[in-house]
């Protein structure tokens, strides 16, 4: 008897430490970390390595364009991001605005309303 009363007590602890152990993952685990879906034509980079269509963009990447060349960056409920040939942009997003330094080239940002957008130029127009 006392043997059944131990192995239930113990069965019992260890589905309450698994339970709290999953609840603190999720409750830490953070909402802002954003990624979004690259595609590409031609020769792009990504934080200095070579990029491929279907790869992941995290926020605060790096992107550069060389000529004849552009990406699309698909951010979910965020928008899109077109960047045309010959750029290079810093990338920056969370839940509720992207927001990005442009280097050199050109882009498209295309968002639905709510969403802030601030993309900077090297010389700050």
């Amino acid at each position: 008897m006392i043997n059944k009363t131990w192995s239930r007590k113990f069965v019992a602890t260890a589905v309450a430490a698994a339970v709290l152990s999953v609840s603190s993952m999720l409750t830490l685990a953070s909402p802002g970390a954003r990624s979004g879906e690259l595609s590409v034509s031609g020769d792009v980079t990504v934080n200095g390595q070579k990029a491929i269509s279907g790869g992941t963009i995290f926020t605060n990447s790096a992107i550069v364009t060389a000529k004849d060349s552009h990406a699309t960056i698909s951010l979910g409920k965020l928008g899109r991001i077109e960047l045309l040939a010959n750029t290079s942009v810093r990338l920056s997003f969370n839940d509720g605005s992207i927001t990005g330094l442009l280097d050199a080239g050109r882009a498209r940002v295309s968002t639905p309303a709510g969403v802030a957008v601030n993309i900077t130029t090297k010389d700050a127009r």
